[in-house]
C-alpha cells in the first residue's frame, strides 16, 4: 500500500492549526452552502438522536454545526494533531451546551486500524471535511469503505472535499 506523503503532518504544528482555524471561513470559496448541504442531508438521516463521528475533525466545525441542527446522542471529534483536537476542545468547551457529548480521539485515519480507537461500533452519520484529500488514492478507497462499514443502516457519509483541479489556472483559483 502507498503511505500518505505525509504532508498531513503539517497540521500537529500549533501554528499551523491556528492559521488555518483562524483564517479558513473567509478562504474556503462557497463554504456555506457546503454546510447547508450537509445539513439538508444529515436532516434525511432517521436516527432520534444521533451518533456523528468528525474524521479529521480540526476545530470541529462540521460537528458543532450539526450538533447545532439536529437532536445528537454522541459526537466523536477524531484527528490525527493534537493542536487540531484542542482547537475542538476548546471550541466545545466554549460552547458548554454540547461539551458533554463530545470525546475527542487522537488517532490517524490513514492507519488502517484506526476504527479500533473509536467508543462505539457504529454511527448514523459520518461527515469529514479537507481531510482526507491528503491520503493516497488507494487509501482512500480503503477509507470509504472503513466509514461504509461504520455507518448504521440509513446512515449517511458527508465528505466536503477540495477536488484536485482539471488545470493548473483551476488549482490557482482555489488555492
Amino acid at each position: 500500500m502507498t503511505q500518505p506523503d505525509g504532508t498531513w503532518r503539517i497540521w500537529k504544528d500549533p501554528s499551523v492549526a491556528g492559521r488555518f482555524v483562524d483564517g479558513r471561513r473567509a478562504a474556503i470559496p462557497g463554504s456555506s452552502e457546503q454546510l447547508d448541504t450537509l445539513l439538508r442531508l444529515v436532516e434525511r438521516v432517521d436516527a432520534r438522536h444521533k451518533r456523528v463521528l468528525d474524521i479529521g475533525c480540526g476545530d470541529g466545525l462540521l460537528l458543532e454545526t450539526v450538533m447545532r441542527a439536529t437532536p445528537v446522542e454522541r459526537g466523536v471529534a477524531l484527528d490525527g494533531s493534537p493542536a487540531m483536537l484542542e482547537k475542538a476542545q476548546v471550541r466545545f468547551e466554549l460552547l458548554g451546551l454540547f461539551s458533554h457529548l463530545v470525546e475527542y480521539i487522537e488517532a490517524d485515519f490513514n492507519d488502517p486500524e484506526w476504527t479500533q480507537t473509536l467508543p462505539i461500533p457504529a454511527f448514523d452519520v459520518v461527515v469529514s471535511g479537507f481531510a482526507i484529500h491528503h491520503s493516497e488514492d488507494e487509501r482512500k478507497r480503503q477509507l470509504y469503505q472503513e466509514i461504509w462499514s461504520l455507518l448504521e443502516p440509513g446512515g449517511v457519509f458527508v465528505n466536503i472535499e477540495h477536488v484536485a483541479s482539471r488545470t493548473p489556472f483551476g488549482e490557482e483559483l482555489f488555492e
